[in-house]
């Protein structure tokens, strides 16, 4: 399979994406179909934003797997395309009516719960930053393996979920993480192409929609396409022994911002689950910054970390997390000197 494939793979999802964006969004631009809109009330804007973006992307990104020559539809690939269709539907359940945070926290250790179970998906070893050898788990402790899947699912999918906060943030994430798991995974040392096939036509599908949701956003990637954005990335970095340090590192902004801003929301003695406007972007927009610098600045950050997945090893990318940790760090000191003086 030449590697030329796998850049049609990114076009060709990406203007199919395009096409199906632009037909939703002349229906949508008619008085008859007005109610497919709503205000944001997450982003605090007073402007309508269609509701289909996570839908549509996921929707496409589907047939397309379904519908690829080249790709086995394995029982692995079974059960990443039966985890997309649940999340899609708990999320567009929340799209329309709002769940509280306890029954979403619920339904996603539900759904993840099952599939780690049936899919026998576990993290097997971790990096090693003292040598080259790897830290397997033994026989005796592979429950500590999926024990850490469940709680990387759930990690990842609710720091992209809370990352989602200003237009064309999000979803130029998952494009970025997307496509460093599909590089990675063509690499000769890991060589796995279907891991590369599903990176490629995620990221391409997500990239349309990025498209559409720079500001001002004409569609809202939603909790359907958070959802199921976080579990693909996810899935995938566990995928065949995939590196899961790669999308450790690229998803290292909104993981550690989500770290954040429970230490600040525990430390204001808040509750830790209550929304507030304390994330980064929230931050630098109270810095006087536009919605369109923060947002192009933040998905450079991770572009960067994206290239160190590329052509680093382990410890070139552990130095990078350890710097990126160390300017969190530094940020937060920023910011409590900035509470300080008011």
């Amino acid at each position: 399979m030449p590697e030329y494939y796998f850049i049609f793979l990114f076009f060709t999802s990406c203007i199919i994406s395009l096409f199906f964006f632009w037909i939703v969004l002349e229906i949508v631009s008619s008085k008859k179909f007005s109610g497919w809109r709503y205000r944001d009330e997450k982003r605090k804007e007073k402007k309508n934003i269609i509701r289909w973006g996570g839908v549509l992307s996921v929707g496409i990104f589907l047939l397309c797997i379904v519908g690829n020559p080249y790709l086995v539809l394995t029982n692995d690939i079974l059960w990443l395309l039966l985890g997309c269709f649940l999340f899609l539907l708990i999320g567009w359940w929340d799209d329309f009516y709002p769940l509280d945070w306890k029954w979403q926290l619920l339904w996603q250790l539900c759904i993840i719960s099952c599939i780690v179970f049936f899919a026998d998906i576990s993290i097997e070893s971790v990096p090693n930053p003292f040598g080259t050898e790897r830290w397997i788990f033994s026989h005796q402790w592979l429950f500590l393996g999926s024990l850490g899947a469940i709680v990387w699912f759930i990690f990842i999918i609710n720091a992209l979920n809370w990352i989602d906060g200003i237009d064309g943030l999000a979803p130029g994430i998952v494009v970025v993480a997307s496509l460093a798991l599909g590089l990675v995974a063509l690499r000769p040392e890991v060589f796995q192409p279907p891991v590369a096939i599903i990176s490629f036509i995620f990221a391409g599908t997500f990239f349309a929609l990025w498209l559409f949701n720079i500001f001002p956003a004409r569609f809202f990637m939603g909790t359907s396409g958070v959802y199921v954005a976080g579990f693909v990335l996810a899935y995938l970095s566990l995928f065949a022994g995939a590196k899961i340090a790669t999308a450790f590192l690229v998803l290292s902004l909104p993981l550690l911002d989500m770290l954040r801003v429970l230490f600040w929301r525990y430390f204001s003695k808040r509750s830790l689950t209550h929304p507030d406007t304390n994330h980064i972007h929230h931050t630098l927009l109270s810095f006087g910054w536009s919605v369109r610098n923060v947002s192009f600045t933040l998905l450079f950050f991770a572009s960067s970390l994206g290239l160190v997945t590329l052509f680093g090893y382990t410890k070139e990318k552990i130095l990078a997390f350890l710097f990126v940790t160390l300017f969190f760090v530094w940020f937060m000191w920023l910011e409590y000197e900035k509470k300080r003086k008011i």
